[in-house]
């Protein structure tokens, strides 16, 4: 299955986009470029204060530390070869034990942005209706579609962040069409265990659900 490859936008016309590993200096970038912008946006929002090279090493860290193969993808719009706009940041974990079994594997989603509007904006010199839209579905499925890879059948997980509070539950349920993870299940040891309990913020793909939320993308690929 491949990635997707363009993002929709109001106006309709879709724009091209590229996919590149993570780095410390894409962290630093980001947190020049994008994240005053993230800071500015009113209302509830995950990564309001985020210093993505302090998430990005603690990524590597722990998931080192428990042997989860971490890694990160950018995701930016690319109107022309010297031009890349980032959209997307993500840091995931490669082997984590999937969330209703952790007797499978899965690929878990630690760490997760999207640029605002108004950034997007600015850097592609663009109105309201020529930015790229559906930004959260593509990095799910950027995340569903590297597990396919992996060979775990798009089995994924992730955590929506406190601070994004009901709208971003409601934006991984319904946008995304994650399951959201039962608060009785207990999380498999490790960091998160202790550091991020179960408190029903926790959601995942299984093979059935991440397929269904693919064919939603298709026409992006």
């Amino acid at each position: 299955m491949d990635h997707v490859r363009r993002a929709p936008t109001k106006s309709g016309v879709e724009l091209p986009l590229r996919i590149t590993e993570l780095t410390v200096t894409w962290t630093r970038r980001w947190h020049r470029w994008v994240q005053p912008f993230v800071n500015a946006v009113e209302g509830p929002q995950a990564d309001k204060g985020w210093r993505w090279p302090l998430k990005w090493a603690e990524t590597v860290l722990v998931g080192s530390l428990f042997g989860q193969q971490p890694r990160g993808f950018v995701v930016g719009v690319q109107p022309d070869e010297r031009s890349f706009v980032p959209c997307i940041m993500m840091s995931i974990v490669e082997d984590y034990p999937y969330l209703p079994d952790n007797s499978q594997s899965s690929l878990f989603v630690w760490y997760l942005s999207r640029a605002p509007d108004r950034y997007l904006q600015a850097a592609l010199h663009a109105g309201p209706d020529a930015v790229p839209k559906l930004l959260m579905q593509i990095a799910v499925d950027i995340a569903i579609v590297h597990s396919f890879h992996l060979g775990f059948g798009g089995r994924i997980g992730l955590h929506a962040a406190p601070a994004g509070e009901n709208i971003l539950l409601n934006k991984y349920r319904h946008d995304c069409g994650m399951v959201r993870l039962s608060e009785d299940v207990l999380l498999p040891p490790g960091f998160r265990r202790v550091m991020a309990p179960n408190r029903g913020r926790y959601f995942y793909h299984s093979e059935e659900t991440a397929l269904a939320a693919t064919r939603r993308l298709d026409f992006c690929r």
